[in-house]
């Protein structure tokens, strides 16, 4: 998984108090989750690329598709939280992305996940955009 690196100035924007009128004098660092990792040395903020790598004879490609589901997932709800407690201040216009990079010996496949806010609820979109695999590395 790739994301942002921890630094001085992420530390900074997470202490500043959030504009969500629910969690009032907190801030933003005690209501969103940043990383899906517990702790790590160079810890990974609001992760948007996941990479899976198999060999030639290894799993098909729909079985590294169900082997990431729920990681892409669970990167798109830590963009969701940022986004919805930041409110209007991100100036966010497109929403969470995920990009998913998987590939099978030489073989490569892109693929991008969204969420769409809908009346009913959030729906998680999986768009298997581009098929390379006629394109050898």
């Amino acid at each position: 998984m790739y994301g942002f690196r921890k630094t001085s100035r992420f530390g900074r924007l997470l202490d500043e108090e959030t504009s969500d009128p629910q969690f009032e004098g907190h801030e933003l660092r005690d209501i969103l989750e940043c990383s899906p990792f517990n702790e790590m040395r160079d810890q990974v903020l609001f992760p948007f690329l996941v990479l899976e790598a198999k060999s030639e004879t290894g799993d098909s490609f729909d079985d590294i598709e169900i082997q990431t589901a729920f990681a892409i997932k669970k990167l798109l709800d830590i963009q969701l939280k940022l986004q919805l407690a930041t409110g209007e201040r991100s100036q966010w216009q497109s929403g969470p992305l995920t990009w998913f990079l998987s590939n099978r010996g030489d073989e490569w496949r892109v693929a991008a996940a969204y969420v769409e806010m809908q009346e009913k609820g959030t729906h998680y979109v999986r768009n298997l955009s581009l098929n390379p695999s006629k394109v050898r590395t």
